[in-house]
C-alpha cells in the first residue's frame, strides 16, 4: 500500500519525529493507528480477558489493559 501526505501531514510527522519520541515515520504512524482504534472501536471479548485473568489469582491490571489494547488493534489485522 502507498499513500500520498499533504504538506501539512508531512509536517506533522516531521515535527513529531523532531520531539525524539519516535523512531521513525513507521513508528509515528503505528502509534497514530493505535491511537485512532483504541478512541473508535469496541473492544471484543472484554470479559473474557478478564475472567481469565482473574482466575489466575495473580492480576496485573497494567497487563489487562494491555490484552485489551491488543485485542482491540488485532482486530484490524488480517
Amino acid at each position: 500500500m502507498s499513500i500520498t501526505l499533504t504538506p501539512k501531514q508531512e509536517g506533522m510527522i516531521q515535527a513529531l519525529l523532531e520531539t525524539g519520541k519516535f523512531n521513525g515515520v513507521d513508528e509515528v504512524i503505528e502509534t497514530a493507528l493505535r491511537v485512532l482504534v483504541e478512541e473508535h472501536c469496541p473492544v471484543k471479548y472484554v470479559g473474557k480477558v478478564l475472567v481469565v485473568k482473574a482466575a489466575q489469582n495473580n492480576v496485573d491490571y497494567e497487563a489487562v489493559i494491555n490484552d485489551l489494547r491488543e485485542e482491540r488493534i488485532n482486530q484490524f489485522i488480517p
